[in-house]
């Protein structure tokens, strides 16, 4: 049988641990929240704001996840077929993964449920290269330089397309962006006015 004096370090510690465990036991079987504050729906800090658009290719939707791994349960999944297009706000990234506070879906049906928040892939969502005018006319537009950390920036071309955001930090995004006649991907950071979340417009 354990005993333990109560006026010893270790025995408070054990009774603080013991209180907390019988407390979380009762109040939230589930183990879900703390104090009465849903871990599932509390936001992570905000650290970006940015849009992108959802480009899953599994026909059965994009997976919405309570933390960015794809070992924490879905929250639901956002559609891939039978819209026009599903844009996402997004608040904060970790690890590869996007937090999105806000979802808009163009051409769904009435009645879509929707998650209203949650984790996805940045794998799965894409933002369109946005192209600037340096002439004249609209003919005279070129796309932008991809900034690369420690290396020199480089001039994206005609072609080239995004094929993942993986990072953010306030109205700059991080992209992968795959060239046809290269072998690998590139990978840097676009500017706000770079680049555009709504696939269904230039965003110009």
């Amino acid at each position: 049988m354990l005993r333990c004096r109560l006026g010893s370090r270790s025995c408070r510690l054990f009774l603080f641990l013991f209180l907390f465990t019988f407390f979380r036991a009762t109040h939230d079987p589930a183990g879900t929240s703390f104090f009465g504050v849903s871990a599932a729906l509390a936001d992570p800090p905000v650290s970006c704001a940015v849009k992108v658009y959802v480009a899953d290719p599994d026909p059965k939707g994009l997976n919405v996840r309570m933390k960015p791994t794809t070992r924490s349960p879905a929250l639901g999944v956002l559609p891939t077929k039978d819209v026009d297009a599903v844009m996402l706000t997004i608040n904060s990234a970790e690890r590869g993964w996007l937090h999105f506070k806000s979802v808009e879906v163009a051409g769904a049906k009435e009645g879509l449920k929707l998650p209203k928040a949650g984790w996805v892939s940045g794998q799965l969502v894409r933002v369109d290269l946005q192209s600037r005018i340096v002439g004249a006319t609209p003919k005279d537009s070129v796309l932008p330089k991809l900034k690369r950390p420690g290396r020199k920036p480089i001039q994206l071309e005609d072609g080239d397309r995004v094929i993942g955001v993986t990072k953010c930090i306030g109205t700059r995004v991080f992209v992968i962006v795959d060239r046809p006649k290269s072998a690998s991907k590139l990978k840097g950071w676009l500017e706000s006015g770079e680049y555009c979340g709504n696939p269904l417009t230039t965003c110009s």
